[in-house]
């Protein structure tokens, strides 16, 4: 049993107070092996993933259905933007309404691309890599920002 259970399990039954074991439970997608952890999460007015050009995107009919692509399609603007991307906030306009190929979520990433929970976070991250470098570029502030938030770079003078 994973040691992150076993608190859970423990605080429990100490102290039904807890607060701790609904946090316990993403726990398991934000370990890793090495000793430091880095668990993915979206890095606000970033947008990157909303630039959803399907020039850029050639296999989206290997995971989504065909309601899902018309769906996709739909949403894309003429300059390649999804239309519900506010460019002035950087931010979108459904995000709690968004459709399921535009969340990042263990379970979600689990259908779609067969990812399993365990490899969540590094697929999640190295996607953000990816979209955040074809967008922006690859030493864009947006990329160092990405880094910088989740813990994997140091922040710099010329990063503020």
């Amino acid at each position: 049993m994973p040691k992150y259970w076993i608190l859970s399990v423990r605080c429990w039954v100490e102290s039904n107070r807890c607060q701790l074991n609904l946090f316990i439970f993403f726990l398991d997608f934000c370990m890793q092996s090495s000793s430091k952890s880095v668990c993915w999460r979206c890095v606000k007015q970033c947008g990157a993933c909303c630039h959803l050009d399907p020039a850029d995107r050639p296999d989206l009919d290997q995971y989504l259905t065909p309601a899902e692509m018309a769906q996709y399609l739909s949403m894309v603007g003429e300059d390649g933007w999804c239309v519900n991307f506010d460019p002035t906030s950087r931010e979108c306009r459904i995000y709690d309404e968004r459709p399921r190929f535009c969340r990042v979520e263990p379970e979600i990433f689990r259908k779609m691309y067969g990812v399993q929970s365990a490899d969540f976070n590094n697929f999640a991250i190295q996607c953000c890599h990816q979209q955040i470098a074809g967008v922006y570029g690859d030493l864009s502030p947006e990329r160092r920002r990405f880094d910088r938030e989740l813990g994997l770079a140091y922040e710099t003078a010329d990063d503020t």
